[in-house]
């Protein structure tokens, strides 16, 4: 049984392709994109999470190197590996969403203090700058600093949130750090 009619065929010219028997999953993954476009679409992903989902299973599918004794058996775990992927990024969204979410309750119940509107301003000012800023830093780095800033955690609680080492959250939060006050002071922020 055929799954996919659209993989490359395999000649005795393709220098490319490894001389071993049976079918390996960088092979399979080429013939059969749109079949796993399909089923990452299905999980619910817009189309550039499902072109980054690609392009780590290709990644994982290189890692993996060795040979299926069918076709078929390499679709279904390049299947799986999609599956899981996907689910990842739900995950990673969610945890991005649920901490935002707590991030504005804090804020909405904090007092506003009456200050000078010129001051107001410039500080909405150096807030949207800040802001800018940080929607430019990484993902890695953004997510342990909004968590530690705006939602208050230590790098311990930010390391059990993010499944991630202590050290490394307090690596990426330096680095972070550094990498914003670099920003900001190119705008004429700070000192």
């Amino acid at each position: 049984m055929e799954i996919c009619v659209d993989r490359p065929s395999r000649t005795e010219n393709d220098t490319d392709l490894p001389s071993e028997p049976g079918f390996r999953a960088v092979e399979v993954l080429l013939g059969c994109r749109g079949q796993l476009k399909r089923v990452i679409a299905g999980l619910g992903l817009c189309a550039a999470d499902a072109e980054d989902v690609l392009q780590d299973l290709s990644v994982e599918a290189i890692k993996k190197g060795e040979s299926f004794a069918a076709e078929g058996i390499a679709m279904a775990w390049l299947t799986r590996v999609a599956i899981n992927l996907c689910m990842d990024r739900h995950r990673r969204k969610k945890r991005f969403r649920t901490a935002t979410k707590k991030i504005i309750q804090r804020r909405k119940h904090q007092p506003e203090s009456g200050l000078d509107p010129q001051l107001t301003v410039m500080r909405a000012e150096q807030f949207e700058l800040v802001r800018d800023s940080l929607a430019k830093l990484d993902e890695k780095l953004l997510g342990p600093m909004v968590l530690k800033y705006f939602g208050g955690l230590n790098s311990v609680q930010i390391a059990e949130t993010l499944n991630e080492n202590s050290s490394t959250i307090r690596s990426r939060i330096r680095i972070g750090r550094l990498k914003l006050a670099k920003a900001l002071t190119s705008k004429g922020i700070g000192s």
